[in-house]
């Protein structure tokens, strides 16, 4: 597959559909991300020989996508234009497009990035990335963001945009459409092609091609207010063959429905295609390169898990999720229970079940080979290589010094970690920290109810932050030697007046 075709139509230097990162809407201002490449160093690192680009690569200093980006371009070099009208460039800012980064826990390494959707995608490394010797390819590309007002427009209501440059043999890739909404959540694929389509497979009969476990945690915040953390655990993935039948989108959307059917939640994502990279602007670049140098294995590599949170009022709802992946539709239901919390009083949040944590970092960075490993309840651990930023409003399960990661898959195996989180909510927390305040953890059989494990209680003073009436718990229980079966893990919290939670609960299998 020649390289330069593949990136662009002849004759063309117009923004390609669906290959750049998320067009922002700030205000009033609308922000789209662009790259511009240089055709003919295109053209020339598809006539390279694979030798010498590995010679190149290998000894250091060469990075192949940046090597084709062109930079030092004004804002007087592009024209946008939306829904076919000239649109005035208020400012152009360059900017550098990077490959997610590679983070490490208890079970090893993988690709974590934050969707446009402001949710997190978790991807394995490809392959080669485990080869004795290789090389982790971290992608980058200089890139541009441009920055207009256009003129007012109805709330949800979507736009074409088309970009080109005035630079003789350029190729231009950017995003061709965007959707205005001012609405709480985020929901960028509303309207949108890869939208709509979820939704109508979502609405009527399409037979499920993906499965995937689904999870929905009620969870506090500081001021006592509920969130809600959504976790996806794929069951199937898809089997790619070559780049040509690696799937071009990959797409998430959730509706919650109340009691009387009316919808009270819509949030949306998409993820990229390639090698965990979440910014689909390098994609159909990257793809292509390793394509042509790496003996035609190709890059894609699908999610094995999806996290974000929302916001909802208490109440029952219905959480429904359609996922689309490329030409595959999967869809999946949960019951969703969002309790009401008493700002004055003692409360417990959902329960968290997970097999993957990984420690965060306090002091500066250091190189892993000299950073020593920590433990979480007698549990090693690897320090993370590389933070994931994530939105303001999405906050990480943090519980002494550690990050738990969900798991809506609830089977495990004897010998899996089995880890936990919840939250209590202690007002007097807020004044200083009352050690009287204990978490009470037990597992029920499911069969016969009858408590089979009666853990120690924890003191919460242990995890606790003065001026902070939210204490994360979190930590790990042994198994082994649980029979196969279907189990409850219970908790509650009590002070030291007496007072308790009820006991939340949250169900699991061992096998």
């Amino acid at each position: 597959m020649l390289l330069a075709g593949a990136l662009c139509p002849s004759g063309s230097i117009v923004a390609q559909t669906n290959a750049a990162g998320t067009i922002r809407v700030e205000s009033k201002e609308v922000l789209v991300p662009v790259v511009v490449l240089d055709k003919q160093r295109v053209e020339q690192l598809e006539h390279t020989k694979r030798s010498v680009f590995w010679h190149r690569f290998n000894t250091g200093g060469f990075n192949p996508l940046e090597s084709l980006a062109v930079r030092g371009l004004s804002a007087s070099d592009f024209n946008i234009s939306q829904d076919g009208e000239e649109e005035k460039i208020e400012h152009l800012t360059a900017n550098e497009q990077k490959q997610s980064p590679i983070l490490t826990d208890n079970l090893g390494k993988y690709r974590e990035s934050v969707g446009i959707g402001g949710g997190t995608w978790a991807m394995a490394l490809w392959e080669n990335d485990y080869a004795d010797g290789a090389t982790v390819v971290e992608a980058s590309m200089s890139g541009y963001e441009i920055g207009y007002t256009p003129s007012s427009s109805p709330d949800g209501s979507c736009h074409k945009i088309q970009i080109t440059v005035n630079r003789p043999n350029s190729l231009v890739f950017g995003r061709d459409e965007y959707c205005d909404a001012s609405r709480k959540g985020a929901d960028p694929l509303q309207g949108t092609a890869l939208g709509k389509r979820i939704e109508s497979d979502l609405q009527g009969n399409r037979p499920n091609k993906l499965t995937f476990d689904l999870a929905a945690i009620p969870l506090l915040s500081s001021d006592g207010t509920a969130r809600v953390r959504i976790v996806l655990d794929y069951v199937s993935s898809p089997v790619i063959e070559n780049c040509n039948s690696a799937p071009g989108s990959i797409g998430i959307t959730g509706i919650a429905f109340g009691k009387d059917g009316k919808e009270n939640l819509h949030f949306s994502d998409e993820a990229s295609r390639t090698r965990g990279d979440n910014d689909p602007i390098i994609d159909p670049i990257l793809t292509q390169v390793i394509d042509r140098f790496e003996k035609g294995q190709c890059p894609f590599v699908a999610p094995f898990r999806y996290e974000t949170q929302v916001e909802m009022p208490p109440g029952e709802y219905r959480l429904q999720i359609g996922f689309m992946d490329g030409k595959k539709f999967g869809r999946a239901e949960v019951p969703l229970m969002v309790p009401k919390y008493a700002h004055e009083q003692l409360s417990i949040s959902g329960i968290v079940l997970a097999r993957r944590f990984r420690d965060l970092q306090t002091e500066p960075p250091e190189s892993p080979s000299t950073v020593a490993p920590k433990n979480f309840r007698d549990v090693p651990m690897k320090p993370a290589e590389s933070p994931v930023a994530l939105p303001q409003n999405y906050a990480p399960l943090v519980s002494d010094g550690a990050e738990i990661t969900p798991t809506a898959n609830t089977l495990f195996e004897k010998s899996d970690p089995f880890c936990y989180f919840f939250q209590i909510y202690e007002p007097l927390w807020a004044k200083q920290l009352h050690s009287g305040v204990e978490a009470q953890l037990r597992i029920m059989d499911a069969r016969t109810g009858r408590v089979v494990r009666q853990a120690r209680p924890i003191d919460a003073a242990r995890y606790g932050r003065p001026g902070s009436p939210l204490i994360p718990i979190g930590g790990r229980l042994d198994i082994s030697n649980l029979p196969a079966g279907a189990y409850e893990l219970q908790a509650r919290a009590t002070d030291s007046t007496d007072a308790n939670t009820i006991w939340q609960s949250v169900a699991f299998s061992v096998e």
